[in-house]
């Protein structure tokens, strides 16, 4: 009688054991779509920004405001690859101020070197540096007068629905 219960205390152990192997395995499992969750969305998220800074860098703003304008001199950028390695930083980087527009643009400012690169919902995007090239305003007159202000923007303001005209439930 007591090998028996041995036998069956053995067996049940076994099995928790089992059981608690497969548990792990299946945490793991969980965890690693979790964290493969975040990186898809974070990957998800740098691809967005180098679709960005190529589309600004091989449209017209490398012609009219790199190469013609001579807006970026100073920084040292001549080339396409430089021009959109550049975009890229700043679309990407948690310091740049960013605002909504109402007609979907979105402008991210970068105040450190004073350049503004505006996505607007049709596709087109441009890159170009207020303080400088033929057409420059200056930094501050376009952030007031051009860019949409910091409580206007649609993202920060309260009353803001992003379905369009409002709900219809």
């Amino acid at each position: 009688y007591g090998g028996v219960f041995i036998k069956l205390t053995k067996s049940a152990d076994g099995a928790l054991k089992g059981a608690v192997e497969q548990s792990a395995e299946a945490l793991d499992e969980v965890a690693e779509t979790a964290t493969g969750s975040a990186s898809n969305a974070a990957d998800a998220s740098r691809l967005a920004d180098q679709l960005l800074a190529e589309e600004v860098a091989n449209g017209h703003a490398f012609q009219k405001h790199v190469v013609d304008g001579g807006e970026f001199d100073n920084l040292g950028i001549t080339t396409q690859t430089q021009f959109e390695d550049f975009v890229e930083s700043i679309v990407s980087s948690s310091e740049t101020e960013v605002r909504y527009a109402a007609n979907g643009k979105i402008f991210y400012l970068d105040s450190s070197t004073k350049t503004v690169v505006i996505k607007s919902p049709t596709g087109e995007a441009t890159a170009f540096r207020p303080d400088y090239g033929p057409d420059g305003i200056g930094w501050s007159n376009f952030i007031n007068q051009q860019a949409p202000s910091a409580s206007q923007s649609i993202k920060n303001n309260p009353g803001y629905d992003p379905v369009n005209n409002g709900r219809t439930y």
